[in-house]
């Protein structure tokens, strides 16, 4: 029995997080990667890009966040903001997917989502009424039953 895994602690009981381990947890359970969130946390470093990453994920691996971290997602915290930059890199794994199986109807779709999302284009829809807007007043009236409609401008 010394081996025996111990039952895992209720939110209530989560070991308290000092003001900056708050902010390197709240920014991983809204998206950002370890990098992103430690430099959030903790500020810019004067160090090279490898070390920085190798402090983020040894701080992201530390037992009292990854409590903290199981607890947000748990509630459904994680991954609460999306970004337009993570919807576009999603949505364009999604075309990928697609022409891989063959479906490039859902691909070409995707591609499109995409490019309105970048804003290359964009959807317009004109309506033209060749009739007077009086007469279709009064056909809208007699439809649902009123007797007359009133017009302001």
């Amino acid at each position: 029995m010394q081996h025996k895994r111990s039952a895992p602690r209720a939110p209530a009981e989560l070991r308290e997080l000092n003001a900056r381990e708050l902010v390197f947890v709240e920014a991983l359970g809204q998206g950002d990667d370890n990098c992103v969130a430690y430099t959030k946390a903790y500020g810019p470093h004067n160090c090279s890009a490898a070390t920085l990453r190798v402090n983020a994920c040894r701080k992201a691996a530390e037992p009292q966040i990854q409590e903290h971290l199981r607890a947000l997602r748990a509630v459904g915290f994680y991954n609460a903001r999306l970004t337009l930059q993570h919807r576009i890199e999603a949505e364009l794994a999604f075309a990928q997917r697609c022409e891989d199986a063959g479906n490039y109807g859902a691909a070409g779709g995707a591609f499109d989502r995409v490019n309105k999302m970048l804003g290359l284009y964009v959807e317009r829809s004109e309506v033209t009424v060749t009739t007077d807007p009086a007469t279709t007043l009064k056909e809208l009236a007699a439809m649902i039953g009123e007797g007359e409609l009133e017009v302001r401008h």
